[in-house]
């Protein structure tokens, strides 16, 4: 049916003729539907044509498509008959067309007849006061978004006719129970979504789970998966705050990402034994979940897996596990880890903020100690870190305040950034000579006491000892060739600083070296016949007590057998021997001797 919209021009030539000018023409447009017939009620009802004797139920106005809400709305109750006749054709009601109903704010209740095989799209999209609406064991098929949004529908029942329900198709609505086909293979994405369910009973005819299906299903208290289904999707059932418990399905071997992401109330997790895999922040927030028991078929706990699940204290980490990816344990309960064999390094920031941990166990076929992996563990005391180890990474034991206790093994060539920030309890620290490289404000706030630093490095980083309000003496050895800007600043209780530099490098002043140490208090120990030079040089001029002292420097590496005594001998830290050990190592004429 046509209809054409103009403005006319009527010029009378003659009265015989009349000419019909269109001075703007429009164009043409279709309407939504084919034609209007009332029914029973006197409730008229738009259809359409999709076969010789078949029609669907649309809406009353073309200007429909550029319009959010209807321009002839649905009111009310609507009884749709199962067949209609219109200029003495009589067709079969099959299908409610796409949009049909959308957006009718004042539609309570449709009753859909036993003719109709299909629901459209959109077809009852916001409908927001539609409080009723029985679905015939006819239709098998109902469209994308065809309920989203009808806040007033409290229960539905999805016949087992249904093989089929397209995306969002209950998305946002205000169901409190579903009853669903139990002839449905797949629940499609976001299919309940936002909906006000309290219990849901997956048929066992369903193998798929999609994306989204019952995420932000906040009062969700418990789902029933079956045996059959053999996935579950990204954001599955995440922020169902109500859920407590879930058991998965011994098909599924691995979770979608954020698959239970914030269920708040979660408490308890059954992993089947085939799982391989968490997927990326599967458990993200659940912050009531307090155990979890891997299979020994876990080969990788995924990115953000359990982040911030406070509650969790234990986790067992089996033997085929070979990845934990970053931030997997971020925020965590734990209070003990054991790493297991199988893993040779560990994601960034893994334990980070774990303030209950207090044991940690790592594996010998660990590499590196990543960025941030301890970092904020404030209740870590000691930890043993394997001789398999050659990185420590920026962050790694950051603001571990409780840390009183640890041993760098001399496998380690390289200290991160930050390393060791904020590390309050730990008063003395080893740095071994295999470590050749080291980040910048390393020590910053620590607890250290004294340090010697090693002779394999060749700078002293910026800001290394920044804020280490605790450290007294520190040693300086002859291979440094740079000390980086606020390497000692803030080091207020420095007062012995032994420098075995024999050519000291000029320090600016605006580096600030050394702001805050008291230069009136402190000793400088340098090199016998060098105080003229530190003296005079930029930077050490403001120490006020320069003290020459005998210096072993340049030492061979290797270590001599050696017991006699030939020339001046000096401890490991370059000190005066008077009285040689029974036993150890000391420096004699530059090189390391050992009785």
């Amino acid at each position: 049916m046509k209809r054409f919209f103009s403005f006319f021009t009527i010029v009378s030539l003659s009265k015989r003729y009349l000419l019909l000018v269109a001075t703007i023409l429009m164009g043409a447009t279709s309407y939504a539907y084919n034609f209007a017939v009332e029914n029973e009620d006197g409730v008229t009802i738009y259809y359409n044509r999709i076969a010789d004797t078949e029609v669907e139920v649309t809406f009353g106005t073309d200007e429909r498509y550029s319009l959010p809400y209807p321009a002839i709305p649905y009111i009310g109750i609507v009884n749709l008959p199962s067949e209609v006749t219109y200029m003495y054709v009589t067709y079969k009601v099959t299908r409610i067309g796409d949009k049909a109903f959308e957006y009718n704010y004042d539609l309570e209740s449709v009753v859909i007849p036993n003719s109709v095989t299909a629901i459209g799209l959109n077809a009852f999209h916001h409908c927001n006061n539609l409080k009723d609406v029985e679905i015939p064991n006819s239709v098998t098929d109902i469209g994308p978004q065809a309920f989203y949004y009808c806040q007033s529908l409290k229960s539905i029942r999805i016949p087992n006719s249904v093989t089929r329900i397209g995306f969002y198709a209950f998305s946002s609505s205000g169901l409190t129970s579903v009853e669903i086909s139990s002839s449905l293979s797949v629940i499609e994405t976001a299919v309940f979504s936002g909906c006000s369910l309290e219990t849901v009973d997956i048929p066992s005819s369903v193998i798929q789970i999609k994306d989204r299906a019952f995420s932000n299903c906040h009062d969700l208290k418990a789902v029933s998966i079956p045996n059959s289904v053999a996935s579950i999707g990204e954001e599955a059932f995440s922020e169902c705050y109500a859920l407590k418990a879930v058991e998965i399905p011994e098909l599924v071997t691995t979770l979608g990402n954020r698959a239970f992401a914030s269920c708040l109330s979660l408490e308890s997790v059954k992993i089947p034994s085939s799982f391989t895999c968490t997927g990326q922040g599967t458990f993200y927030n659940c912050h009531n979940l307090t155990t979890i028991d891997l299979p020994n078929t876990i080969k990788e706990i995924g990115m953000s897996a359990f982040y911030n699940c406070y509650s969790l204290m234990n986790v067992n980490m089996p033997n085929s596990l070979i990845k934990i990816d970053d931030s997997a344990f971020y925020g965590a309960g734990l209070a003990e880890v054991t790493i297991p064999e199988s893993i040779t390094d560990l994601g960034i920031d893994v334990f980070r903020d774990c303030k209950n941990l207090v044991s940690v166990s790592l594996p010998n076929s660990l590499t590196s100690i990543a960025v941030g992996t301890f970092e904020g563990c404030s209740s870590l005391s000691s930890l043993e870190i394997p001789a398999s180890v050659k990185i420590i990474g920026d962050y790694a034991f950051g603001l571990c305040a409780n840390l009183a206790s640890l041993e760098i093994p001399a496998s380690v060539t390289s200290l991160g950034f930050r390393a060791f920030y904020g590390c309050t309890s730990l008063k003395h620290l080893y740095i071994p000579g295999s470590v050749t490289s080291i980040g910048a404000n390393l020590f910053e706030e620590n607890g250290l006491v004294n340090m010697d630093i090693p002779n394999s490095l060749t700078e002293i980083s910026h800001s290394m000892f920044l804020g280490c309000k605790d450290l007294e003496s520190v040693t300086i050895p002859s291979s440094i060739t740079s000390i980086g800007p606020s390497a000692f600043y803030g080091c207020s209780n420095l007062t012995k600083i032994t420098s075995m530099l024999v050519d000291p490098m000029p320090l600016s002043y605006k580096d600030e070296v050394w702001n805050g140490i008291n230069f009136n208090e402190a000793i400088l120990y340098v090199p016998f016949g060098t105080k003229e030079k530190y003296e005079t040089t930029s930077g050490w001029t403001l120490f006020k007590n320069i003290v020459e002292s005998y210096f072993a420097t340049n030492l061979s590496s290797s270590i001599v057998n050696d017991k006699s005594v030939n020339g001046k001998c000096f401890d490991l830290s370059g000190r005066r021997l008077m009285i040689l050990p029974a036993k150890g190592v000391y420096i004699e004429d530059g090189r390391k001797v050992m009785r």
